[in-house]
Protein backbone atom coordinates (compact mmCIF):
# COMPACT_ATOMS: atom_id res chain seq x y z
CA UNK A 1 0.00 0.00 0.00
CA UNK A 2 2.72 2.60 0.93
CA UNK A 3 4.43 1.44 -2.51
CA UNK A 4 1.26 2.32 -4.05
CA UNK A 5 0.84 5.77 -2.29
CA UNK A 6 4.71 6.64 -3.17
CA UNK A 7 3.70 6.08 -6.67
CA UNK A 8 0.92 8.17 -6.86
CA UNK A 9 2.27 10.92 -5.81
CA UNK A 10 5.34 10.83 -7.42
CA UNK A 11 3.02 10.97 -10.82
CA UNK A 12 1.29 13.42 -9.28
CA UNK A 13 4.58 15.41 -8.65
CA UNK A 14 5.31 14.68 -12.26
CA UNK A 15 2.30 15.64 -13.87
CA UNK A 16 2.41 18.99 -11.95
CA UNK A 17 5.71 19.78 -13.16
CA UNK A 18 4.64 19.21 -16.47
CA UNK A 19 1.82 21.39 -16.35
CA UNK A 20 4.04 24.45 -14.71
CA UNK A 21 6.63 23.42 -17.41
CA UNK A 22 4.16 24.28 -20.65
CA UNK A 23 3.50 27.14 -19.87
CA UNK A 24 7.03 28.24 -18.71
CA UNK A 25 8.49 26.80 -21.73
CA UNK A 26 5.73 29.10 -24.20
CA UNK A 27 6.06 32.25 -22.15
CA UNK A 28 10.67 31.70 -22.89
CA UNK A 29 10.21 30.80 -26.33
CA UNK A 30 7.96 34.27 -26.55
CA UNK A 31 10.39 36.24 -25.13
CA UNK A 32 12.77 34.93 -27.07
CA UNK A 33 11.27 35.35 -30.40
CA UNK A 34 10.90 39.23 -29.48
CA UNK A 35 13.67 39.87 -28.23
CA UNK A 36 15.55 38.57 -30.88
CA UNK A 37 13.57 40.51 -32.98
CA UNK A 38 14.02 43.88 -30.78
CA UNK A 39 18.06 42.97 -30.54
CA UNK A 40 17.96 43.16 -34.84
CA UNK A 41 16.05 46.46 -34.57
CA UNK A 42 18.11 48.06 -32.35
CA UNK A 43 21.57 46.80 -33.85
CA UNK A 44 20.76 48.94 -36.86
CA UNK A 45 21.41 52.00 -34.71
CA UNK A 46 25.41 50.05 -33.81
CA UNK A 47 26.12 50.19 -37.58
CA UNK A 48 27.88 53.22 -39.44
CA UNK A 49 25.87 52.75 -42.44
CA UNK A 50 22.78 51.92 -40.35
CA UNK A 51 22.37 48.62 -41.92
CA UNK A 52 20.99 45.48 -39.83
CA UNK A 53 24.48 43.86 -39.52
CA UNK A 54 23.84 40.98 -40.64
CA UNK A 55 24.67 42.71 -44.07
CA UNK A 56 28.47 42.86 -42.33
CA UNK A 57 28.46 39.23 -40.67
CA UNK A 58 26.84 36.76 -43.45
CA UNK A 59 28.06 38.82 -46.71
CA UNK A 60 25.47 38.01 -48.01
CA UNK A 61 25.75 40.23 -51.22
CA UNK A 62 29.09 38.74 -51.82
CA UNK A 63 27.08 35.24 -52.68
CA UNK A 64 25.21 37.29 -55.54
CA UNK A 65 28.51 39.45 -56.53
CA UNK A 66 30.35 36.11 -57.10
CA UNK A 67 27.68 34.75 -59.43
CA UNK A 68 27.65 37.97 -61.83
CA UNK A 69 29.22 38.68 -65.25
CA UNK A 70 31.00 41.91 -66.08
CA UNK A 71 28.55 42.66 -69.23
CA UNK A 72 25.48 41.56 -67.29
CA UNK A 73 22.31 43.63 -66.88
CA UNK A 74 20.90 42.52 -63.66
CA UNK A 75 17.20 42.73 -62.21
CA UNK A 76 17.17 43.57 -58.26
CA UNK A 77 13.39 42.12 -57.38
CA UNK A 78 12.49 43.69 -53.67
CA UNK A 79 16.22 45.75 -53.70
CA UNK A 80 14.72 47.43 -50.18
CA UNK A 81 17.03 50.19 -49.37
CA UNK A 82 19.44 49.52 -52.37
CA UNK A 83 22.44 48.46 -50.65
CA UNK A 84 22.84 44.93 -52.26
CA UNK A 85 22.22 47.12 -55.73
CA UNK A 86 24.85 48.87 -54.87
CA UNK A 87 27.03 46.44 -54.67
CA UNK A 88 26.32 44.11 -57.57
CA UNK A 89 26.81 47.48 -59.69
CA UNK A 90 30.22 47.19 -58.72
CA UNK A 91 30.71 43.26 -60.38
CA UNK A 92 28.42 43.77 -63.81
CA UNK A 93 27.27 46.75 -66.19
CA UNK A 94 23.80 47.44 -65.31
CA UNK A 95 21.35 46.83 -62.44
CA UNK A 96 17.75 47.66 -62.32
CA UNK A 97 16.50 47.22 -58.75
CA UNK A 98 12.90 47.70 -57.58
CA UNK A 99 10.55 48.01 -54.87
CA UNK A 100 7.06 47.84 -53.89
CA UNK A 101 8.06 50.34 -50.76
CA UNK A 102 8.10 54.25 -51.57
CA UNK A 103 10.14 54.71 -48.97
CA UNK A 104 12.95 52.12 -49.91
CA UNK A 105 13.27 53.49 -53.32
CA UNK A 106 13.64 57.11 -51.44
CA UNK A 107 16.55 55.32 -49.74
CA UNK A 108 18.18 53.66 -52.30
CA UNK A 109 18.20 56.93 -54.59
CA UNK A 110 19.31 59.02 -51.41
CA UNK A 111 22.04 56.49 -50.36
CA UNK A 112 23.43 54.32 -53.25
CA UNK A 113 22.72 55.79 -56.18
CA UNK A 114 24.96 55.57 -58.92
CA UNK A 115 26.08 55.33 -62.81
CA UNK A 116 24.35 52.05 -63.82
CA UNK A 117 21.94 51.67 -61.16
CA UNK A 118 18.07 52.59 -61.71
CA UNK A 119 15.38 52.56 -58.67
CA UNK A 120 11.70 51.73 -59.53
CA UNK A 121 9.12 51.54 -57.25
CA UNK A 122 7.00 49.38 -58.86
CA UNK A 123 5.05 45.85 -57.70
CA UNK A 124 7.22 43.46 -59.14
CA UNK A 125 4.06 40.68 -59.37
CA UNK A 126 2.69 43.43 -62.02
CA UNK A 127 5.50 45.09 -63.51
CA UNK A 128 5.84 44.21 -67.36
CA UNK A 129 9.53 43.67 -67.14
CA UNK A 130 11.32 43.75 -70.68
CA UNK A 131 13.66 40.44 -71.57
CA UNK A 132 17.21 41.24 -71.85
CA UNK A 133 18.09 40.85 -68.24
CA UNK A 134 20.90 38.11 -67.75
CA UNK A 135 20.28 37.59 -64.28
CA UNK A 136 17.46 38.42 -61.67
CA UNK A 137 17.80 38.41 -57.46
CA UNK A 138 15.36 37.42 -55.59
CA UNK A 139 16.94 38.02 -51.71
CA UNK A 140 14.25 37.58 -48.64
CA UNK A 141 11.82 38.22 -51.36
CA UNK A 142 10.15 34.50 -52.41
CA UNK A 143 8.77 34.02 -48.70
CA UNK A 144 6.57 37.39 -48.67
CA UNK A 145 4.64 36.32 -52.03
CA UNK A 146 1.66 34.00 -51.71
CA UNK A 147 1.25 32.76 -54.98
CA UNK A 148 4.85 32.06 -55.34
CA UNK A 149 4.51 29.47 -57.96
CA UNK A 150 2.90 31.55 -60.27
CA UNK A 151 4.80 34.29 -59.68
CA UNK A 152 7.48 32.62 -60.93
CA UNK A 153 5.64 30.90 -63.52
CA UNK A 154 4.58 34.72 -65.10
CA UNK A 155 8.29 36.35 -64.14
CA UNK A 156 9.86 33.39 -66.02
CA UNK A 157 7.35 34.11 -69.13
CA UNK A 158 8.30 38.13 -68.50
CA UNK A 159 11.75 37.76 -68.52
CA UNK A 160 12.69 35.34 -71.41
CA UNK A 161 14.16 31.86 -71.44
CA UNK A 162 17.93 33.33 -70.90
CA UNK A 163 17.52 34.96 -67.84
CA UNK A 164 19.28 33.22 -64.39
CA UNK A 165 17.48 33.58 -61.40
CA UNK A 166 19.86 34.21 -57.90
CA UNK A 167 17.15 33.17 -54.78
CA UNK A 168 18.04 33.25 -50.90
CA UNK A 169 15.31 32.54 -49.15
CA UNK A 170 15.20 31.67 -44.82
CA UNK A 171 15.71 27.90 -44.13
CA UNK A 172 13.18 26.20 -41.68
CA UNK A 173 15.58 24.19 -39.74
CA UNK A 174 17.73 27.09 -38.98
CA UNK A 175 17.76 25.69 -35.34
CA UNK A 176 15.48 23.41 -33.26
CA UNK A 177 13.71 26.15 -32.06
CA UNK A 178 12.10 27.57 -34.72
CA UNK A 179 10.17 24.06 -35.60
CA UNK A 180 9.22 23.64 -31.96
CA UNK A 181 7.82 26.56 -31.86
CA UNK A 182 5.24 26.13 -34.48
CA UNK A 183 4.87 22.47 -32.69
CA UNK A 184 3.79 24.16 -29.99
CA UNK A 185 1.58 26.82 -31.93
CA UNK A 186 3.54 29.89 -31.59
CA UNK A 187 5.08 32.33 -33.80
CA UNK A 188 8.18 30.87 -35.49
CA UNK A 189 8.87 33.25 -38.36
CA UNK A 190 11.74 35.86 -38.47
CA UNK A 191 8.53 37.51 -39.88
CA UNK A 192 5.28 38.20 -39.67
CA UNK A 193 4.89 38.88 -43.33
CA UNK A 194 6.13 35.44 -44.52
CA UNK A 195 3.99 33.05 -45.66
CA UNK A 196 6.54 30.27 -45.59
CA UNK A 197 10.15 29.30 -44.61
CA UNK A 198 11.88 26.62 -46.46
CA UNK A 199 13.19 23.38 -46.54
CA UNK A 200 15.73 22.69 -49.58
CA UNK A 201 13.01 20.26 -51.43
CA UNK A 202 10.22 22.77 -51.29
CA UNK A 203 12.13 25.36 -52.85
CA UNK A 204 13.07 22.60 -55.65
CA UNK A 205 9.59 21.98 -56.39
CA UNK A 206 8.57 25.53 -56.60
CA UNK A 207 11.17 26.62 -58.81
CA UNK A 208 10.62 23.33 -60.82
CA UNK A 209 7.01 24.14 -61.17
CA UNK A 210 7.91 27.05 -62.87
CA UNK A 211 10.24 25.91 -65.31
CA UNK A 212 13.36 26.05 -63.23
CA UNK A 213 16.42 23.62 -62.83
CA UNK A 214 18.56 24.41 -59.54
CA UNK A 215 22.01 24.05 -60.58
CA UNK A 216 23.64 25.38 -57.16
CA UNK A 217 21.97 24.85 -53.61
CA UNK A 218 23.70 25.78 -50.65
CA UNK A 219 23.19 26.63 -46.96
CA UNK A 220 24.43 30.14 -45.14
CA UNK A 221 24.08 31.37 -41.52
CA UNK A 222 20.62 29.20 -41.32
CA UNK A 223 19.59 30.50 -45.20
CA UNK A 224 18.89 28.60 -48.59
CA UNK A 225 21.36 30.14 -51.75
CA UNK A 226 20.34 28.82 -54.97
CA UNK A 227 20.89 29.74 -58.52
CA UNK A 228 18.41 28.53 -61.26
CA UNK A 229 18.61 28.33 -64.68
CA UNK A 230 15.13 27.81 -66.98
CA UNK A 231 14.79 25.15 -68.50
CA UNK A 232 13.93 24.01 -71.94
CA UNK A 233 10.40 24.13 -72.99
CA UNK A 234 7.29 26.44 -71.45
CA UNK A 235 6.80 26.57 -67.74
Amino acid sequence: MNLRRHASRLAMRILECKLVARPLVKALLRLNHWSAAQAGSLSCLLEPDGLHPKHRITRYHDWFMERLRPEWRVLDIGCGNGAMARDLRQVCAEVVGVDLNPRNIEIARARYAAPGIDYLCADALKYPFEAGFAAATLSNVLEHIEDRAGFLIDLRRRLGPNCLLLVRVPLLTRDWLTPYKRELGLEWRLDSTHWTEYEPQQLRQELALAGYGIESLETRFGELFALARPLSGDA
